[in-house]
């Protein structure tokens, strides 16, 4: 265990076409971003403010949680809520659409010269996961093996999971992944090619 680590929960968030978006556009995008996921994370993280961190993407980001693992999932759904109704008013070919990545593991968060520094596995294997996603699911909200094992130690039977096929990434380490919907709330149900062909498997 690396000294003075301790397991986050991380949120990623990517912001679906932005890069096909114009600058006025793209900090609009991120305006609407910070302003929905602060409110979320304040009206929905009982713990101190200084246990979550975001770390900017431009197209998105990473929001790093410390502790309480089933907190994320209903701030994910005040967040997109949220989001919801702040372009409530914009045309149907201009509002904000999202993916979702989740995944716990342990972070180092330190000081350093150019300001704070996150190491671990944490941000680069939701990254993967982000990746990994089936671009043309708007909304979909994907979790790792280790988030799965997590948020099921809480007994939550509110959101609905679906394994999905493994991500393999540029190492060839296997990721498990599982899709998550809740109705009302976030997600979509996965298409028949995502899901696993075991669905007895994790």
């Amino acid at each position: 265990m690396v000294e003075n680590s301790s397991v986050y929960t991380v949120l990623g968030i990517d912001v679906i076409s932005y890069s096909l978006k114009g600058l006025e556009d793209q900090v609009q995008a991120q305006e609407v971003l910070d302003r929905c996921l602060d409110s979320s994370v304040r009206e929905n993280w009982k713990k101190n403010i200084d246990d979550v961190h975001w770390i900017d993407a431009g197209d998105g980001g990473y929001l790093l949680l410390c502790g309480q693992e089933h907190r994320v999932l209903e701030l994910l759904h005040a967040f997109q809520g949220k989001i919801e109704i702040d372009t409530k008013k914009w045309p149907e070919d201009e509002k904000l659409l999202f993916r979702y990545a989740i995944h716990s593991d342990r972070v180092k968060v330190w000081d350093a010269a150019l300001g704070t520094k996150f190491t671990g596995h944490a941000i680069n294997n939701c990254a993967r996961l982000l990746n990994g996603m089936n671009k043309e699911q708007e909304g979909q909200v994907v979790c790792s093996g280790n988030y799965f094992e997590a948020i099921g130690a809480f007994g939550n039977t509110t959101v609905i999971s679906d394994r999905l096929y493994d991500v393999v990434d540029k190492h060839g380490i296997t990721h498990k992944v599982y899709n998550l919907h809740r109705v009302p709330g976030f997600g979509v149900t996965p298409l028949p090619r995502e899901r696993h062909p075991d669905p007895t498997e994790g």
